[in-house]
């Protein structure tokens, strides 16, 4: 076989394996975070919250999904859809939500705000937290 042939070959491997290597993951560590919680008379206090760890995974530009870390196993995965909602004054901000909407994120740069906006305490059943973090982003 010449040495051309070869050379084809092993271009059109690489070609044809470029989606898969170009996919990105982000490894990213919140730097604060605070929360709110209500006692069970409905008053709301600030406490703190633990910084947490993720890897988010770049499926397209519209596509993310976040996993979030505890040691080496992950704990939780979603799946969020993104927008670009400003392109002419922030054409580098990413705003990403799941299904639900209580879990946004934005992007800026290598940087992030995320939240967990569960419903106020109304009723038995209501997340009595709201959780606001930020952080950043490298890749991996």
């Amino acid at each position: 076989m010449r040495a051309s042939s070869k050379m084809g070959i092993i271009m059109g491997l690489c070609l044809t394996a470029t989606p898969v290597l170009a996919e990105e993951v982000l490894y990213c560590a919140d730097t604060g975070a605070t929360c709110f919680s209500w006692n069970s008379k409905s008053v709301a206090s600030r406490t703190t919250f633990d910084n947490q760890r993720f890897t988010i995974k770049v499926v397209s530009d519209a596509k993310r999904i976040i996993t979030l870390m505890a040691g080496a196993s992950s704990l939780d995965q979603g799946e969020y859809d993104c927008n670009r909602p400003n392109l002419i004054v922030a054409p580098e901000r990413l705003v990403c939500a799941d299904a639900s909407g209580t879990q946004p994120w934005v992007f800026y740069r290598n940087t992030y705000t995320h939240a967990f906006l569960a419903e106020p305490p109304t009723g038995k059943n209501a997340d009595p937290n709201i959780m606001v973090a930020y952080g950043t982003c490298t890749k991996f």
